[in-house]
């Protein structure tokens, strides 16, 4: 439900850069990812059917499948474990 979904947890200061903490490399604004490029996916999100929302951030390699999206969506694919994550681009 949307009472679920509640925002990610947020820091209480600013982030020192070490071997656990790195800043994420983001492509170009606009620049389209293609077929078969590796990704790392990170989030609180669900973590499946009737298993609610993660408590720790999450992540999960994966590979973009173009093939399997609707146009202006970053759909993403992990066959060994069935998962894959479809990102929705909103217009404003």
């Amino acid at each position: 439900s949307a009472d679920d979904l509640s925002p990610p947890p947020q820091l209480n200061g600013s982030a020192t850069i070490n071997a656990n903490v790195q800043v994420a490399q983001l492509p170009a604004q606009g620049r389209r990812l293609g077929n078969g490029v590796q990704c790392l996916a990170m989030g609180w999100g669900l973590l499946g059917r009737n298993r609610g929302i993660a408590s720790v951030l999450q992540e999960l390699n994966v590979t973009v499948v173009t093939f399997l999206c609707r146009p202006h969506n970053l759909c993403t694919f992990v066959p060994r474990r069935r998962a894959g994550i479809c990102f929705v681009r909103v217009s404003r």
